[in-house]
């Protein structure tokens, strides 16, 4: 059997499918987490769960997990969207990762107007929700985060 050397490791870090999970599953799946324990049972992802069966292991995640009242409000309320916004716009640039051009620059910055876009949307009254200053500037920060992480990491991963 092989050492793990430092090289072998550093490769491994680098494989473009590891950096498509540490950049787009792992946030997405934090995110849902947090949904799944600490949000209201009344938002749409619990009708998913009950039509998907889940119900009944949700039910027992919810009873075993810490209070939400012991969390920061801005981790139960804006870092899930923050999350989605960095995951989403990830997800653009290792699609779009290998051209250049205004067309990337169209689909990774639409996502971070999406995010925004919902937040202002809730402030006018357009979007059902409630505007929260914080959620809209996580979901930029999300979105410049990933805009500028992803790429490198893919040009890491592919070198």
């Amino acid at each position: 059997m092989a050492a793990l050397t430092t090289s072998n490791a550093i490769s491994w870090v680098r494989h473009p499918f590891i950096v498509f999970v540490a950049h787009v599953i792992i946030p997405t799946l934090l995110g849902a987490t947090i949904y799944t324990c600490w949000r209201s049972t009344t938002l749409l992802v619990f009708r998913w769960y009950d039509i998907a069966g889940l119900t009944g292991m949700v039910h027992s995640i919810r009873n075993v997990v810490p209070s939400a009242h012991a969390l920061p409000c801005w981790f139960r309320f804006s870092l899930p969207d923050a999350l989605w916004v960095y995951s989403f716009t990830a997800t653009m640039c290792y699609i779009w990762a290998d051209r250049d051009g205004v067309w990337k620059r169209v689909w990774t910055g639409a996502v971070v107007l999406l995010g925004v876009g919902g937040e202002v949307g809730q402030a006018v009254g357009v979007v059902p929700g409630t505007f929260d200053f914080v959620d809209l500037v996580l979901c930029v920060l999300a979105g410049l985060a990933a805009a500028f992480a992803t790429p490198r990491s893919l040009r890491r991963a592919c070198a």
